[in-house]
């Protein structure tokens, strides 16, 4: 029975880290959508970062619909989009 229990906390652990990932990835297309929807912060974004940012997007996105995504690779698809915007977003 212990070794059962070790091995659903095991799986409960893995699932958690995933749906957490998922939540921060949600949470982060949702304000990336709002910045490129905002026409004072498209401003802001360099000249032709727009594209690379959607690209991201739509990318993290459809990360997002895979239902066999691990917790890292939503990470990534998340971390590929923060530096999308960052980059975009710095100063020159």
């Amino acid at each position: 029975m212990i070794s059962e229990a070790e091995k659903f906390k095991s799986t409960d652990e893995a699932f958690s880290k995933k749906f957490e990932s998922k939540q921060q990835l949600e949470s982060y297309i949702s304000r990336v959508e709002e910045i490129i929807s905002d026409p004072t912060m498209s401003l802001k974004i360099k000249r032709g970062q727009k594209e690379k940012i959607e690209s991201a997007l739509s990318e993290a996105m459809a990360q997002l619909e895979i239902e066999d995504s691990s917790a890292d690779d939503l990470k990534k698809k998340e971390l590929a989009l923060k530096r999308a915007v960052t980059k975009a977003l710095s100063t020159r």
